[in-house]
């Protein structure tokens, strides 16, 4: 996986995420990342359910199509 992941308080709320360039898998990507910040400690074990959604890149989006 070419990226980066995070977890950073932001007032109330806790940001975890990924950064990367390909779309692939990455719900099963964010649960792995999820399990590993919950067995080394960087979060509650009884953290509820993450809500959150995807960025596109910029410079990354497909070029529409004409028809």
């Amino acid at each position: 996986m070419k990226g980066y992941g995070w977890c950073f308080r932001k007032q109330n709320v806790l940001n975890v995420g990924l950064g990367r360039l390909d779309r692939h898998s990455l719900s099963g990507h964010v649960t792995e990342f999820v399990k590993f910040l919950k067995t080394t400690g960087r979060i509650a074990l009884d953290m509820p359910v993450l809500l959150g959604h995807a960025y596109l890149l910029y410079g990354m989006e497909q070029p529409a199509t004409r028809g």
